[in-house]
Parts: C-alpha cells; sequence; structure tokens
C-alpha cells in the first residue's frame, strides 16, 4: 500500500520548485529518526507489558518457604510432602538446594574469601498454588504454622503489588513518551513546511497572479513532502529492524526478545500510517495557514 501510494506520488512534477537536495536530506533524517524512535519506545511499551503479564503469572500464584538452619529434618520433611501431597491446593513443591541459595548470595558476600560450609543457609521450600479463595489459602497457612511456629511463609504479595505497578507506570511513561515524540514529530513538519513556503513566497505569488489557488499549491506540497515522508518511514523500519537485531544478539532471550517479536506487521504498519497521516494533516494545516496570513 504504502509502495503503490508512493509510486504514484512521486511520478508527478510539482509546479512549485521544492526540490533541494540539502533540505531534502535534512528532513529525511530527523523523519527516519523520530519514526525509529517511535517503533523503540512502542517495543518498549510492549516489553513492560509482557514483563508485568509474566510477574503477574509467575509470582501471583507462588508461595515461599523458609525454614531456619537446623529445625528442618527428615520429621519435619514427612510432615511437610503429606500436608502438600493431601492438598489439592498444591500443584507442585520443590526444594531450593543449599549451593543455589548461597550462590544467590553472591552480590552481598565474597564466596571466594570464605568458607561456605560453615553458613548457617535456611531451608527454602517453593510452592506453586493452584486457583484458591482467600479462606482455603488462610487455612492452609494456619495448618504450616501448626506443623512448626518457626517456619516463615512469604506469599510476595506486597512484593508482587509493588512490582506489577512499578511495570505499569513505566508502561504509561513509554505511552506518553511516544505521543510526546507525535508532537516533537508534528512541529518539526509544521517548521519544514513553513520554511518551504516562505522560500518560495515570490514563485507562489506569481502563480497566484496566473490563477492559482491556495489548494492547487498545496497539492505540490503533498506531492513533494508526502514522498519524503515515505521514504523516511521505510528508512525508519529499516534502522529499527538493525537496532533490534544488534538488541537480539546481545541479549539473547528472555522477554526482551519476546517483546520485540511481539511487535506484529499490523502494529508496525500502523505507527507507519500514523506518521504518514501526521504529515497530511500538519502539510494542510501550515500550507494554508502560512498562504492565508503571509502571502
Amino acid at each position: 500500500m504504502l509502495i503503490k501510494l508512493y509510486r504514484k506520488i512521486s511520478a508527478q512534477r510539482t509546479t512549485v520548485p521544492l526540490q533541494d537536495n540539502r533540505s531534502d536530506r535534512i528532513t529525511l533524517a530527523l523523519i527516519a529518526l523520530m519514526v525509529c524512535l517511535l517503533l523503540l519506545i512502542s517495543s518498549t511499551t510492549q516489553f513492560f507489558g509482557t514483563l508485568s503479564h509474566s510477574w503477574e503469572n509467575n509470582l501471583k500464584s507462588g508461595l515461599t518457604l523458609e525454614i531456619p538452619n537446623g529445625v528442618y529434618d527428615s520429621t519435619l520433611q514427612n510432615k511437610l510432602n503429606t500436608l502438600f501431597e493431601s492438598q489439592s491446593l498444591v500443584q507442585d513443591y520443590s526444594i531450593k538446594e543449599r549451593d543455589d541459595i548461597i550462590q544467590s548470595l553472591s552480590p552481598w558476600l565474597d564466596l571466594n574469601d570464605m568458607s561456605t560450609e560453615e553458613l548457617p543457609m535456611p531451608v527454602i521450600v517453593h510452592l506453586e498454588l493452584g486457583e484458591a479463595d482467600k479462606a482455603q489459602k488462610t487455612a492452609f497457612l494456619e495448618q504450616l504454622k501448626g506443623l512448626n511456629d518457626t517456619i516463615i511463609v512469604r506469599d510476595h504479595e506486597l512484593w508482587f503489588e509493588q512490582s506489577i505497578s512499578i511495570a505499569r507506570k513505566l508502561k504509561t511513561v513509554s505511552f506518553l513518551l511516544s505521543l510526546l515524540l507525535f508532537a516533537v514529530l508534528a512541529g518539526i513538519m509544521t517548521i519544514i513546511v513553513r520554511d518551504r513556503v516562505l522560500i518560495h513566497e515570490d514563485v507562489i505569488k506569481l502563480l497566484h497572479s496566473l490563477g492559482a489557488t491556495d489548494h492547487y499549491i498545496l497539492r505540490d506540497f503533498y506531492k513533494h513532502i508526502l514522498v519524503l515522508c515515505i521514504k523516511a518511514v521505510f528508512i525508519g523500519l529499516l534502522i529499527f529492524s538493525l537496532v533490534g537485531l544488534v538488541f537480539l544478539i546481545l541479549f539473547e532471550g528472555g522477554l526482551l526478545k519476546s517483546s520485540l517479536y511481539s511487535m506484529q506487521a499490523t502494529h508496525i504498519f500502523m505507527i507507519a500510517i500514523a506518521v504518514i497521516l501526521l504529515a497530511f494533516i500538519m502539510i494542510r494545516i501550515t500550507v494554508l495557514n502560512v498562504l492565508k496570513k503571509s502571502i
């Protein structure tokens, strides 16, 4: 669709000599940069949406038991196994290995200069819970406490709520940045078009004296600047693809990769159409206003 529109418009000649290689290159670069930034911010918005969804799925149903060092023995282990297997609420459970717990402390402890054998590590048990109402969950927690009152239960509820809130706020910020970029792009288009009108003021006055209407002159600006916009959109898409490829290589796997893949063709196409539509609107408003006030 964009290619057909580009061919149709670029094949037409303009009466007003709007072609200027230096100015056209600057216009092309600015719009292409804006398109690339819009796509990157849109993928960032998608990333934070994917992140919050992932946290919601993985943490909302999780429960962690922290059993102090020396308390966990075969008797308590058998009691826990019996409780877990008798509860339909518990979908799965696993005990975190001691070495994994020690490694998780490595950002805070210099493990190379100390003996880890004597570290008083607690036993960590992770539970996957099924769907349950609050009363069922409360009853289950009371049963856990009944086995041993030193067991610390962490349901991640506070951390979960804070994390989801942060992810959603970042998603909102990304969306607002996208709107800001559209506003900046509108401002750039206004300046570019206004300058072109004023530069060719004498030619436009001559065309007016020959009977040309404002809408006839407006069509010339459509023919020239819309061609530049369509070119810039394709260049911006190319730059975005290259940047995305670099990110995928540097951060192989994970949510970033999935968020870039989730930028579907329809989403990208909608951004491209939005940029061209914005250019169309700003050309019309700016040309007619400048012609009305200055010429």
